[in-house]
């Protein structure tokens, strides 16, 4: 029996979530591209393959609705390398008050600061699913992405990727 590794990916454009979830199955993507998901809209659950691309971020420890001033100090250094979306990495499961967030941007050039650093972050076959509408009703969509990695006995990693459009 072969295992399938996943780890989760969500995407959000006003209004739009999209969840990602990379499927690591045997081998690791090549690193060479730099681009960021372009968001499907279709309905329920679906495999999609993302490129590797080169992100700028900021790690911090501390609350989701701390996101915004991590991005407003990462945005003015790297407005004009953007290739693509924003979003965020959660290196935890999510539980407690506290949590392991990195905001990013798929640049086109490395920038370093004493809070920004630059990485290629890997891609590979994803599962999505996008979220239509309020934050208030995210929990909804992501349990409906659980259910389905546990329907198909999915392992997943970390990071989780929420792409914001």
């Amino acid at each position: 029996m072969r295992r399938r590794y996943v780890r989760i990916i969500i995407g959000m454009v006003a209004g739009l979530v999209l969840l990602l979830v990379p499927q690591i199955v045997a081998k690791e993507a090549d690193a060479t591209t730099s681009a960021t998901p372009e968001i499907e809209y279709q309905e329920g659950v679906y495999t999609k393959e993302v490129d590797n691309m080169l992100i700028a971020s900021i790690r911090y420890k501390g609350t989701y609705e701390e996101m915004g001033t991590y991005f407003e100090k990462l945005m003015p250094v790297v407005g004009k390398i953007i290739t693509g979306y924003t979003f965020a990495l959660y290196h935890d499961d999510g539980t407690g008050e506290v949590h392991d967030i990195e905001v990013c941007a798929a640049v086109s050039d490395s920038v370093t600061t004493e809070e920004i650093s630059t990485r290629m972050l890997s891609g590979g076959s994803m599962l999505a699913l996008n979220h239509f509408g309020s934050y208030d009703n995210l929990a909804e969509s992501w349990e409906e992405l659980y259910t389905y990695i546990a329907e198909n006995k999915f392992k997943t990693t970390m990071p989780v990727r929420e792409v914001y459009q």
